[in-house]
């Protein structure tokens, strides 16, 4: 109108003739909000609702505001994978193992990464096999020449080979035989001398053999009892005719075999004793022997030199003296003449008792009665004069039980009814058993946490999703988590606006100048604006009411709904 620029708002005026022109002018600050957004393949921008394909800048001006887009598109793409496996697979994609076969999808970013698996189980085949020197093995086309145990794995068998490799040789064997030899290598006979060959496995076995001609010595003998055969070391002790072959020489044995007898005399004599079967005199005791024909004389001589034998015995209730095999129960003193000798008890004779005692012991116990160390139970007696111990003893097995506990504040051990309000380790001994307890005691707490959510509330500290209000708890360890919870339902309130020149919204306090439909989420409520801006139709641009020039607002809004009570 009169081509001035203003920057700041106010009321201006112009007179052009008869007409007044009146400004009345606000002006806003321009800004800038800038969004980077990635997507895939395509992406609706909500501030202009366009949809975008391809990467680049992107702005649009809404009032004094120029919302900039810096927008990445990604293409979708597919990444298949075939796979072949033993028994299971590990997926790097995702990492997670898989047993059977099938097609398995995991998406990440823009890409649908495609699993085509095939298990198969695995399995091995074992081979034995004996070579000579060396073995090449078909499954791996190796050359081994050692024995062992090889293994190869191809697909998801396992070849097993247990080879045993022999080294070729020579083995020579002389022999010389009688008429003929049967060669045990080839089960053949030979009758003449010469040297044969035979291969067997891995080994040249070669005979040198001389032939002889066969002959016969034969001798008579008799004997007692038995008789020992210089030509074969054998001894014989029945009659009969034995043969033994050596060399190509049969040796003939006719043997007869007498029975021999022993005649055993045993004496007893005074200083010396002269024997009759051979007139020898003897001073000494001792065995002695004398052989006429084929019987034995055993001569059993007991020599005693003539005395006097004198015993003190102290015995309990009653005496068997063996010199004469009387038994005694008073004391005194008693003689017995036994061949040379005049033998002579002196006795005493005490009475007998018992003493029982009964013990419990663990492992082991020391008798102090006679010092033995005993680990079984049992009934033990030990004879101390005419005394009779007898230890009933009963051993236990000591042993620890060892108990590890973590408690909240406190813990009372049932072993001793003990309370124990601090973490350490204790012991009990009871019997021969040693109870230890290995405690932890965690101090006891609460965490409450107070959440407002719209439908529903994931609680991370149990993974539990809720969708109503309310206090609820969970114990973890020694600590009591509480959810203080208000769930509100989500709503929609939609109000249709009509407005001269701009509007200013009280939802949030924004101020639009061109029609559309704006949506602002407050609480839990969705409110939409269905907004239409007319241009006014005076000279003056003061705002009037929207009832004197646009039209009337047509506000129909949708109440909110009631929130759920806490």
């Amino acid at each position: 109108m009169n081509s001035q620029t203003y920057t700041t708002s106010g009321t201006y005026t112009e007179v052009v003739g008869c007409t007044t022109h009146e400004l009345v002018l606000t002006i806003n600050t321009s800004g800038t909000n800038s969004t980077s957004i990635t997507a895939c393949d395509s992406y609706l921008w909500p501030i202009n609702s366009q949809t975008y394909t391809t990467s680049g800048t992107y702005t649009e001006v809404i009032g004094c505001t120029t919302h900039e887009l810096v927008l990445t598109i990604n293409i979708s793409g597919t990444n298949s994978t075939s796979i072949t496996a033993c028994d299971s697979y590990l997926w790097p994609v995702n990492s997670q193992t898989y047993t059977t076969s099938g097609t398995y999808t995991e998406v990440i970013g823009c890409t649908t990464h495609e699993l085509m698996l095939t298990i198969n189980t695995s399995g091995t085949n074992s081979t034995s096999i004996t070579a000579c020197d060396s073995y090449l093995w078909p499954v791996n086309n190796q050359t081994y020449t050692n024995s062992g145990t090889y293994t190869e794995v191809i697909g998801c068998t396992t070849h097993e080979l247990v080879l045993t490799i022999n080294t070729s040789g020579t083995n020579t064997a002389t022999e010389t035989a009688c008429d003929s030899y049967l060669w045990p290598v080839n089960s053949q006979t030979y009758t003449t001398s010469g040297t044969y060959t035979e291969v067997i496995g891995c080994t040249t076995h070669e005979l040198v053999l001389t032939i002889n001609t066969s002959g016969t010595n034969s001798t008579s003998i008799t004997a007692c009892d038995s008789y020992l055969w210089p030509v074969n070391s054998q001894t014989y002790t029945t009659s009969g005719t034995y043969t033994e072959v050596i060399g190509c020489t049969t040796h003939e044995l006719v043997l007869t075999i007498n029975t021999s007898g022993t005649n055993s005399t045993s004496i007893t004599a005074c200083d010396s004793y002269l024997w009759p079967v051979n007139s020898q005199t003897y001073t000494t005791s001792g065995t002695y022997t004398e052989v006429i024909g084929c019987t034995t004389h055993e001569l059993v001589l007991t020599i005693n030199t003539s005395g006097t034998n004198s015993t003190s015995i102290t015995a309990c209730d009653s005496y068997l003296w063996p010199v004469n095999s009387q038994t005694y129960t008073t004391s005194g003193t008693y003689t017995e003449v036994i061949g040379c000798t005049t033998h002579e008890l002196v006795l005493t004779i005490n009475t007998s008792g018992t003493n029982t005692t009964t013990e419990t012991a663990c492992d082991s116990y020391l008798w102090p009665v006679n010092n033995q160390t005993y680990t079984t139970s049992g009934t033990y007696t030990e004879v101390i004069g005419c005394t009779t111990h007898e230890l009933v003893l009963t051993i236990n097995t000591s042993g620890t039980n060892s108990t590890s506990i973590t408690a909240c504040d406190s813990y009372l051990w049932p072993v001793n009814s003990q309370i124990y309000t601090t973490s350490g380790t204790y012991t009990e001994v009871m019997g021969c058993t040693t109870h230890e307890l290995v405690l932890t005691i965690n101090t006891s707490g609460t965490i409450t946490t107070t959440e407002t959510a719209c439908d529903s509330y994931l609680w991370p500290v149990n993974s539990q999703t809720y969708t109503t209000s309310g206090t609820y708890t969970e114990v973890i360890g020694c600590t009591t988590h509480e959810l203080v919870l208000t769930i509100n339902t989500s709503g929609t309130n939609s109000t249709s606006i009509t407005a001269c020149d701009s509007y200013l919204w009280p939802i949030n306090s924004q101020t639009y100048t061109t029609s559309g439909t704006y949506t602002e989420v407050v609480g839990c409520t969705t409110h939409e604006l269905m907004l239409t801006i007319n241009t006014s139709g005076t000279n003056s641009p003061r705002r009037q009411p929207a009832t004197a020039t646009c039209g009337r607002s047509t506000a129909r809004p949708t109440p909110p709904a009631a929130p759920t009570p806490r």
